[in-house]
């Protein structure tokens, strides 16, 4: 049965728990396709056909080192389905109801890969965070910065999970990207889609694995 897997909880990496003993090597044995990110928040994840990519603050994408660990990362392993073509999305919202549209169900979890053409998308991704931690929306503002893209083409790394699952991970739609020749991406918080080849993955199955995690202490 197809399971989406993760790392953490969304609670604890809310209050600050951005360190793990959880490696990448041993995240891949549980997918190959999903999204997260790195200790001490360095930056956005996006895993494609089995490979790891981290963002850095500057939208530049990398291999992650198999040794190095992540305080919260869903992945899955994912299956070509038969794809549902889109064309002409104005808006992440608008791209939101379409692939609604598309579900089954609302009430189970999916993975979601689009092979698309954008007219731009704009980026998000950050600075590492600095010990002592602080809660993720105390310190987000500062660290993160935006980049937008114009005339790209790669890869939406889409996970969708039941708005039951609110506390544990992330309710709704969670979009990460990474350019067709895996030179940068990013969190997604805007796009105009040209055209796209959309792939569902419908996932009944939720395992999660805490890992050995530390609150440090605060100032």
């Amino acid at each position: 049965m197809p399971t989406l897997f993760q790392v953490g909880t969304l609670v604890a990496f809310l209050q600050g728990i951005y360190e793990s003993d959880y490696n990448f090597a041993k995240l891949a044995t549980h997918g190959n396709f999903g999204l997260g990110t790195i200790n001490a928040v360095d930056g956005e994840m996006v895993a494609v056909d089995g490979d790891f990519y981290r963002i850095d603050a500057e939208g530049v994408a990398s291999i992650i080192p198999p040794a190095q660990c992540t305080p919260f990362a869903v992945v899955s392993q994912f299956k070509p389905v038969p794809a549902h073509a889109i064309s002409n999305i104005a808006s992440l919202a608008e791209l939101s109801t379409v692939l609604d549209a598309l579900l089954p169900t609302p009430n189970i979890f999916y993975m979601i890969r689009i092979d698309c053409e954008l007219e731009w998308v704009q980026l998000r991704s950050e600075h590492c965070q600095l010990r002592a931690y602080r809660p993720l929306a105390e310190t987000l503002p500062k660290l993160q910065t935006e980049f937008k893209l114009q005339n790209s083409r790669g890869t939406l790394v889409i996970s969708r999970c039941p708005t039951y699952s609110e506390g544990f991970t992330i309710p709704g739609y969670h979009y990460h990207y990474i350019d067709e020749q895996k030179k940068t991406g990013g969190h997604v918080f805007g796009l105009k889609l040209r055209s796209g080849q959309v792939m569902i993955n419908p996932i009944r199955r939720f395992d999660m694995v805490i890992f050995a995690m530390v609150a440090l202490p605060r100032d």
